[in-house]
């Protein structure tokens, strides 16, 4: 692999952080954790979250048969598709379910 073949990619720390609260915020505990498990309403209301930060920046969403998120830039089929992940363990902390997303 050449260096050229590699992709930079940058992401703004305080979009993150604050993607990371809003997620935090679903299935938030009492005790500062997060509880968002799968097939609950706090899942699908995480990944309804996803999809809809995802569409905001024009990225064509797909699901897979269990579930799986996908995204990828519409304009152009070459640069390659992430996969979010919105679920939490059972009293996990808040950071535990993160969202990576390169805008």
């Amino acid at each position: 692999m050449k260096k050229s073949d590699v992709m930079t990619v940058e992401t703004s720390g305080e979009r993150l952080r604050m993607r990371l609260q809003a997620m935090a915020k679903i299935g938030a505990t009492a005790n500062g954790g997060c509880n968002r498990q799968a097939l609950t309403d706090e899942d699908k209301a995480g990944r309804d979250l996803i999809i809809q930060w995802c569409e905001n920046v024009g990225c064509i969403v797909t699901i897979d048969h269990m579930g799986n998120i996908f995204d990828r830039p519409s304009r152009s089929r070459s640069q390659p598709a992430t996969g979010d992940y919105s679920l939490s363990q059972p009293e996990a902390s808040t950071m535990e379910s993160t969202v990576y997303r390169p805008e």
